[in-house]
């Protein structure tokens, strides 16, 4: 993905990577892939725990209760969140 990625800057086009975790826009910038990063992310974390739960309905956790695993996914994510949006 990132010698695709790297290949289509160079040629000066435009490349649009789609990130499903904010480590995985960690891993890049410590590998030196300079890009302009934007995020996308729910108005508030009660949006961010709607759409958590929401997905938890369709593909629930096995061995977790819906409200627990909803709970420690948003604890996740914000936290995830974090060192992108500081920098």
């Amino acid at each position: 993905m990132l010698a695709c990625a790297s290949k289509h800057m160079h040629e000066m086009q435009v490349c649009i990577l789609d990130m499903d975790h904010a480590s995985d826009v960690l891993a890049l910038r410590e590998k030196g892939f300079e890009a302009c990063y934007i995020g996308l992310a729910p108005q508030s974390s009660q949006d961010m725990l709607h759409n958590i739960e929401a997905g938890l309905q369709q593909r629930p956790l096995p061995g977790y209760e819906p409200e627990d695993a909803a709970q420690q996914l948003l604890k996740v994510h914000v936290a995830s969140l974090l060192p992108i949006c500081s920098g």
